[in-house]
């Protein structure tokens, strides 16, 4: 099995070139960081890349120089063959595996499977339902037994940058201390981002990355963050 791969050129010179052969690969100036990038010009924990299903997404971690793609400054964006990200003052260039092509079968038919169409209200009130369903179901976090976040999307993260989905301040805590990744199976893991002078803890003790139950008890600092589904 192949998997893609980053390579990464500074001043027009490849310089390194690193397989993305796990789910979730961490870019920044921190030596804890999956791609290291030992420039002043790039944040500690500067951007994830998501491989999930062939498809690898980056999300930029609120960088202090922001991340670009072919040019344009993303928050979040789907990475294809070739495409260009510039992090600092490196450029890393994404390289997919190629697949090779299914030839069409010849003589396909189209045949009645007994499918049953919606009309337009029947479907907008599935859709509805299912949006509504889909929300209660969601996975939700007490901060200190009081605020109840809701968790959405794949990723959720903590600390005290103010845009931070839980938003937690105090002394040696980074601007994202951890983030909760959800899973192909629908799990959540937690991924500690933080120093070891504040470590994170499930349960009272030190994670690097955890698996999240019912009841599990996040601890950073002097938060307690119990996670209920």
């Amino acid at each position: 099995m192949s998997f893609p791969s980053i390579s990464i050129t500074l001043n027009s010179k490849e310089i390194d070139r690193k397989t993305l052969d796990q789910e979730l690969i961490a870019i920044g100036r921190d030596m804890d960081n999956d791609i290291v990038i030992n420039n002043l010009a790039v944040s500690r924990c500067h951007a994830i890349l998501q491989i999930r299903n062939g498809k690898v997404t980056v999300k930029d971690m609120a960088s202090a120089n922001g991340t670009f793609i072919n040019g344009q400054k993303i928050e979040e964006s789907v990475l294809e063959q070739g495409d260009l990200m510039l992090i600092g003052k490196h450029i890393l260039k994404l390289e997919l595996e190629e697949k090779p092509e299914i030839p069409d079968k010849q003589g396909r038919k189209e045949i009645d499977d007994g499918t049953v169409i919606f009309d337009a209200e029947t479907r907008d009130k599935f859709l509805e339902q299912m949006k509504t369903e889909k929300e209660s179901a969601d996975p939700r976090l007490v901060v200190n037994g009081e605020d109840e976040i809701k968790i959405k999307g794949d990723f959720f993260t903590i600390g005290k940058r103010y845009d931070a989905d839980i938003n937690i301040s105090g002394l040696f805590i980074n601007e994202h201390h951890a983030i909760i990744q959800k899973q192909k199976d629908g799990s959540f893991k937690l991924i500690n981002m933080g120093s070891f002078l504040k470590p994170t803890k499930v349960n009272g003790n030190v994670i690097k990355e955890k698996i999240l139950h019912k009841g599990d008890i996040i601890q950073i600092g002097n938060y307690r963050i119990v996670f209920s589904q």
